[in-house]
């Protein structure tokens, strides 16, 4: 969508300070990986941050979402459309005063614990009437055993200790 650009991570929670800051706490990489599934993962949100342009207009409803492996998943939030009266009165405020774009955030909280019964791929995105933007990926995987991390050395590569041979 031409005039809206947008990121999402997950994370543990999201805060908003008295002065309008917001402090996200324990943002996850890319992979989360446990021992075995099924699994409960405690505390997940997407904190999802949006930047519209100054010079567009937006009619179209937008809605952000989360997926695994293709299917919606359900949150323990709510997840509402975005207003778009609030959008566009921002961006006309903004445009007066000179400013190239607003920004707005939207945070979606799963339940607690949210379960996981296999591996699988979070993606979230920032749906705007029929186009989708991609604004984050969280991957919930099996954690290497020790065993598939080694590999065999050859006995010329790895000399003995004895430094009577």
């Amino acid at each position: 969508m031409k005039g809206i650009s947008c990121f999402a991570f997950f994370c543990e929670d999201v805060r908003r300070e008295a002065s309008g800051k917001e402090t996200v706490i324990g943002v996850a990489a890319d992979v989360m990986t446990f021992r075995a599934f099924p699994v409960k993962v405690r505390r997940l949100q997407v904190y999802y941050r949006m930047r519209f342009e100054v010079g567009q207009a937006y009619s179209q409803i937008i809605i952000p979402s989360v997926e695994i492996d293709g299917k919606p998943v359900e949150t323990a939030s709510s997840i509402s459309a975005l207003p778009l009266k609030m959008i566009n009165d921002a961006l006309s405020r903004a445009e007066h005063r000179g400013h190239p774009y607003i920004s707005s955030a939207a945070l979606v909280q799963f339940a607690e614990p949210f379960p996981v019964q296999v591996p699988c791929q979070m993606l979230a995105f920032l749906n705007i009437g029929e186009e989708r933007i991609l604004c984050g990926a969280l991957t919930l995987a099996l954690k290497p055993s020790p065993e598939t991390n080694a590999s065999p050395h050859p006995s010329e590569q790895s000399p003995p200790d004895d430094p009577a041979s």
